[in-house]
């Protein structure tokens, strides 16, 4: 499932989660969180939003495509 989430710049930047090994909040003074991506060698992708919140989001993803037609998905 793709997600719309925030990079470092501000910028919207599309994670397809399903190429997401694990992501966590970095550490420190920055408010971010750090997905490691099953794809060119582990890529790393760092976005503004909470791991909690990207959590919540594919949950509300996935209830809002549970609600759909099987056609549609």
């Amino acid at each position: 499932m793709w997600l719309e989430l925030t990079s470092e710049d501000g910028q919207p930047i599309f994670v397809n989660m399903d190429n997401a090994t694990d992501f966590y909040d970095g550490m420190g003074d920055a408010h971010r969180a750090i997905i490691q991506l099953a794809i060119d060698g582990g890529r790393v992708v760092y976005v503004k939003e909470r791991a909690r919140d990207i959590m919540n989001m594919i949950v509300e993803e996935q209830r809002r495509l549970a609600g759909l037609p099987q056609t549609v998905r």
